[in-house]
C-alpha cells in the first residue's frame, strides 16, 4: 500500500488526486485549463469574470506571428542546431524583451 501524502496544494492516494479539495478528474471534466491554473495559484476556482480574462490572455499570447524576435530567434537555433527543439524554445523564450513581450511586463 502506497502511504498517501499532502502538500498545501495536493493531496494523493492509492486512487485520487485532490487540487485543493478538489478532484482532478472532476476538473478534468468540468474545469478549463486557466480556471485550474488560477484555482492552484489563489486557492479558489476563478469567477466569471476572472474567467474570462485568464482565457483572453491565454488566447493573446498563442500565436506572434512567424515575424516576432522570439519565433525568429526559435527558428534560427532550430535549423543551426540540427533540429533540437529544446535548445530552440529556450533561444526563444531568451528573445523575448521590450518589443516582444514587453507589454506583460508592464502589466
Amino acid at each position: 500500500m502506497v502511504e498517501p501524502w499532502r502538500t498545501g496544494i495536493t493531496t494523493y492516494d492509492e486512487t485520487n488526486i485532490w487540487i485543493r479539495g478538489y478532484e482532478v478528474g472532476s476538473l478534468m471534466q468540468r474545469a478549463s485549463f486557466a480556471e485550474t491554473i488560477f484555482l492552484l495559484h489563489a486557492g479558489r476556482m476563478p469567477g466569471r469574470e476572472e474567467g474570462k480574462l485568464l482565457d483572453a490572455i491565454l488566447i493573446s499570447s498563442a500565436d506572434h506571428g512567424p515575424g516576432s524576435p522570439s519565433a525568429a530567434t526559435a527558428r534560427l537555433a532550430c535549423s543551426g542546431n540540427r533540429g533540437s527543439v529544446s535548445s530552440a524554445i529556450a533561444a526563444g523564450v531568451l528573445a523575448i524583451g521590450d518589443q516582444h513581450g514587453g507589454a506583460g511586463m508592464a502589466c
